[in-house]
């Protein structure tokens, strides 16, 4: 302690050490809390997301089954040959030639769908089997089955259930066999094979390697064919989000699964199979990254403090030799010896110091009030040099957050492990492949403005996305956002009435207003005003008054106004005189809106002298240009060594189009193979070509050509008009913008883009897919 008192360069390393730490503790602390919770809404996205996709995928996996075994079902030959065989006694020949003819059908039927497993043909009266895929089961009687008794009403899908005979999972389909007449005298019924179902169920894509997808049915069973009555849960399975999804809740949350393990989950009730879906995965790897990066934060902020420590003690060190040497001398002055000199070895404030002090004990002798002048002198140096030390301290800490900084930039690098593209769909907050554009910088400084703002493009061009971005940034700003979609409401037979009060539902709801204010009830005390004037109030009386900061209402699928059986003119007009009413209410500069949907001005509204696009901020939505696209090469640098010349030929290709860009960087990633030096342009036209252009109509999954192709086959406008416009565009005529339907429904559909004010197919891969031969069939077939 002695040591520590009298030395001021082990108080000021000390310090400084200490400080150090403690930052780096704290920084590491919110760091790994801040990472955590980004992680726990990052899974619980992704596991809806698989859930909804298994659900579907399931869901459409029993229809499609139900539809082919109706058309079985109703099939003439199946009917007529049936009659007979239900006709006839066993023992008579014609039965025999009969049975062995229609089994040897059914036996195909079930070779070409392999989702089959067993087809059974049952008289009406008594629920014998006559027939059966597996013969071993004819003659056996089947009167108290559901799929019996309810197939004879009706086309029935008994969902999953024990199999009486095999004691595993079992789910059939039944249709009455009818005569020319209408009268039930059969039922056919399958057996489905259930490993289709399995592999829905337990594809692991997106889930890591602890994630894992189930079914439980109502009894807290498992179902599937590997897992169905595991004898380890004889009693069945119990968690709370089984047990939430058998009392026919949706949701997620964190607890622990059927194993003991600490899981994050999401459940859901799946009705039209009675059962319930559950998507997890275990919290320890789920939440890794997170304390991989404090650990990564502490251990290198410790090795930056250890190094800036050091140094500082150099620093100090040579600060200090001067002044000690200067010390000791005044301290034999002090001791009334008025003999000794400073050392000067600097030429700096220190050597200057100490000129002065030898200058001074030079004077002394003559007088003792000009060592007084000259001690504050002394004084007057030492505070400057002290704020020098001081102004050195902030430059370290300074570096050391470039350090932090730089370290951050390497997390980023090793991340790609885990990188993966996202094709289609809204990309989420924290996702690797979000590609930073100008107009994600324009839409955020104009909103931050409270201007009006609107992202008027075609499909799949990224409004989503972006619109995700830019509200989750101005929220943590302290904005307060809500993202409205307005096909949600509905837009076919609806009422204005019915409409703008659905409109402020959702406002009120995304507010989280609805637990101060009443709307059925605040709506209904406006009736005697307009639809559009009670909206305008509810803006002004409810979302102004109950919020007191920046209000910015983010409308997406604007374009389904156009579907409205009632005019929507005033909607747009209210949007504008929010805007203007600025003027003379200072409240209404917190309230700002930005528009997203696939449609034109024009198209929104007509009057062009009440319109508030005239006014507003049109966002353009143009491709990922190279520099922007950087982000991409995450995912597929390692397998190529010049990432810059495989990212230009994407481009190419794609000419910056988000949903083709990331498809076919995903692609790639996917093949996991070494793209050889000078390889690049051949290795990304071969798979352009086999992926995505060949065969293109089954390839296009998720689905984007075929929305292209529809938008155009199906136009409101002429499809002829539209298909001879292309075919000009498509040859290379310089076709000029004009303010036309044709040439802004071309535009919408995304195959072709504006270049200043020519028209150009949009990329390399449609100008390949809609082709001469694409135009002239589709002319030919309209």
């Amino acid at each position: 302690m002695g040591f520590w008192r009298t030395s001021l360069m082990a108080r000021l390393v000390g310090y400084f050490l200490l400080l150090s730490l403690v930052t780096v503790g704290l920084v590491s602390f919110s760091a790994y809390w801040r990472a955590r919770k980004a992680l726990e809404n990052l899974v619980f996205e992704g596991l809806n997301a698989s859930a909804s996709f298994k659900e579907g995928e399931l869901n459409r996996w029993v229809t499609d089954q139900a539809k082919d075994v109706s058309l079985l079902a109703t099939s003439p030959y199946v009917i007529e040959t049936s009659q007979t065989l239900f006709s006839l006694p066993e023992q008579d020949p014609v039965f025999r030639q009969r049975h062995q003819d229609l089994l040897a059908y059914l036996q195909q039927v079930i070779t070409a769908r392999q989702d089959w497993e067993e087809v059974l043909l049952l008289t009406a009266d008594g629920g014998q089997i006559r027939l059966s895929s597996i013969p071993d089961f004819e003659g056996q009687y089947r009167v108290s089955d559901r799929f019996f008794v309810e197939g004879k009403q009706g086309l029935f899908v008994q969902t999953v259930y024990p199999s009486p005979i095999t004691a595993k999972p079992a789910m059939t389909i039944s249709y009455p066999l009818r005569t020319e007449e209408g009268g039930v005298f059969g039922v056919l019924a399958v057996n489905l094979n259930l490993d289709r179902m399995d592999e829905i169920i337990q594809d692991r894509t997106g889930l890591g390697k602890t994630g894992e997808t189930y079914l439980v049915d109502q009894f807290n069973v498992f179902v599937s064919s590997q897992r169905f009555g595991r004898d380890d849960y004889p009693r069945g399975v119990h968690t709370e989000g089984i047990n939430a999804a058998l009392a026919r809740e949706n949701g997620a949350s964190m607890y622990t699964n059927y194993a003991g393990v600490p899981v994050i989950g999401v459940y859901r009730w799946i009705d039209t199979q009675n059962l319930a879906l559950m998507a997890e995965i275990h919290q320890q790897e789920a939440f890794a990254p997170a304390r991989r990066l404090a650990t990564t934060i502490t251990l290198v902020g410790f090795t930056s403090a250890g190094v800036l420590a050091g140094g500082v003690f150099l620093l100090a060190r040579q600060i200090a030799k001067p002044i000690l040497a200067l010390t000791h001398a005044a301290t034999r002055v002090a001791g009334g010896d008025l003999t000794p000199t400073a050392p000067v070895l600097t030429d700096d404030e220190v050597g200057v110091l100490a000129r002065s002090f030898n200058q001074m004990t030079h004077e002394l002798r003559r007088s003792r009030q000009s060592l007084e002048d000259y001690n504050r002198t002394l004084e007057a140096n030492v505070e400057a040099r002290t704020q020098e030390l001081s102004q050195t301290l902030k430059l370290l800490k300074a570096t050391q957050a470039d350090l932090l900084f730089e370290n951050a930039l390497l997390r980023s690098e090793d991340a790609a492990n885990s990188f993966d593209y996202q094709v289609g769909g809204s990309l989420p907050m924290d996702a690797p492949t979000y590609v930073v554009r100008q107009a994600d910088r324009q839409l955020y400084a104009a909103l931050r403005k409270g201007e009006f703002c609107y992202v008027l493009n075609a499909r799949q061009m990224g409004k989503s996305s972006l619109r995700v971005q830019i509200m989750r940034r101005l929220q943590a700003e302290g904005y307060a956002c809500a993202a409205i979609d307005l096909s949600e409401i509905g837009n076919h037979q609806i009422t204005a009435d019915r409409w703008y009060a659905g409109l402020a539902y959702m406002l009120a709801s995304s507010f989280d207003l609805l637990g101060k204010i009443n709307v059925r009830t605040w709506w209904k005390e406006k009736d005697f005003l307009s639809p559009v004037q009670r909206l305008g109030e509810f803006f002004y009386e409810v979302l102004l008054q109950e919020i007191q900061q920046s209000v910015i209402v983010f409308i997406d699928e604007i374009d389904s106004v156009i579907n409205l059986d009632f005019e929507t003119d005033d909607f747009f007009v209210l949007l504008r005189s929010c805007f203007n009413k600025r003027a003379d209410d200072d409240r209404y500069r917190r309230l700002t809106f930005a528009l997203f949907g696939v449609a034109t001005p024009s198209q929104l509204i007509s009057d062009k002298t009440r319109t508030p696009f005239n006014i507003g901020h049109a966002i353009e939505l143009r491709g990922f240009q190279l520099h922007e696209a950087q982000p991409l090469l995450h995912g597929i640098g390692d397998q190529v060594s010049n990432p810059q010349s495989l990212l230009r030929e994407v481009l190419d290709w794609t000419n910056g189009q988000p949903f083709l860009t990331q498809k076919i960087c995903k692609l790639i990633r996917d093949q996991k193979v070494a793209i050889p030096a000078n390889h690049e342009s051949a290795t990304v036209k071969d798979l352009v070509n086999s992926r995505v252009i060949h065969n293109w109509e089954l390839n296009d999954e998720p689905e984007h050509l075929r929305t292209i192709r529809d938008r155009i086959l199906q136009s409101a406008y002429n499809p002829k008009s539209l298909l001879q416009l292309y075919e000009q565009i498509w040859h290379g005529e310089t076709i000029q913008v004009v303010n036309s339907p044709e040439y802004k429904e071309l535009l919408l559909s995304g195959l072709v883009i504006q270049e200043e004010v020519i028209l150009r197919v949009h990329n390399r891969i449609y100008q390949l897919i809609f082709d001469r031969s694409w135009i002239h069939h589709a002319l030919t077939r309209g």
